[in-house]
């Protein structure tokens, strides 16, 4: 699948269009304050269209204010759309693990959360921050989680270890690469680069391997920042990049 953040300054007709195009099996939902995602009738005559299905919806995230400041009232909102337009999956998407007030709503109303939810799939997914503050113990709350490796990759631990640890409970993925490049405002900190697999030191081949040995069974979303796939440049040019990408996570899921 690819996640609809890798051109999220784009129409999200156009997304649409450049999904299928790229031989995308499904599309993950990001919601931003565009009035295009919020809109079930339209995102679903876009699926009738280019014959390709929603199947997963992240949860809006803290820089999302059309439905106000409140992250439970996004992400409230968040679930009624996703089950309006027919997802599968929804991906709760924390704020740093240092927004210790919603990390622990969310904890103490998981139970909650999945029953409004249903009969989507509800996983919570790692947050980018501190190495010191993102421990895999974190995850023994949620019995389904989205791993996202870019996301491990701002935390300075092993993809690899991680994964073999919680691979009962991972469910959902978004993949990209990483080159582990620090943060220009804070020097301290690893970049959230979300970059091509391929394009980076995350051992994504070693992990798709891994993947394969411990069945893994759930979605694996493609999941970038436009200018890692070419936005700005020629649909075609995107097209080859996602193309590529897509080729590489299928050659070594075989592999």
């Amino acid at each position: 699948m690819l996640n609809s953040g890798a051109l999220y300054n784009y129409g999200l007709g156009r997304f649409f269009e450049i999904a299928k195009a790229a031989g995308f099996d499904g599309i993950e939902l990001t919601f931003e304050n565009n009035w295009d995602l919020r809109q079930p009738e339209y995102i679903k005559k876009l699926e009738k269209e280019n014959k390709i299905k929603v199947l997963s919806v992240h949860s809006a995230m803290e820089f999302v204010t059309c439905w106000g400041e409140d992250p439970k009232i996004r992400l409230e909102e968040s679930i009624k759309l996703a089950k309006e337009i027919g997802a599968k999956v929804f991906v709760i998407h924390p704020h740093d693990y240092l927004d210790r007030k919603f990390y622990q709503w969310v904890r103490d109303n998981f139970p909650k959360i999945i029953s409004e939810a249903i009969p989507m799939a509800v996983v919570f997914e790692n947050s980018t921050t501190r190495a010191q503050n993102w421990r895999p113990a974190k995850f023994s709350y949620f019995p389904k989680i989205a791993l996202d490796t870019s996301h491990i990759a701002t935390t300075g631990q092993n993809l690899l270890k991680i994964t073999k640890k919680i691979k009962g409970r991972i469910f959902h993925i978004h993949l990209s690469d990483s080159d582990f490049k620090k943060r220009p405002d804070k020097p301290k900190l690893i970049a959230d680069r979300h970059l091509l697999p391929g394009a980076g030191k995350l051992p994504l081949k070693e992990f798709l391997h891994t993947l394969k040995k411990i069945k893994y069974s759930g979605y694996i979303v493609l999941e970038l920042l436009p200018e890692n796939v070419g936005a700005g440049e020629s649909d075609q040019k995107i097209i080859e990049n996602l193309v590529e990408a897509r080729k590489f996570i299928e050659k070594n899921l075989k592999t």
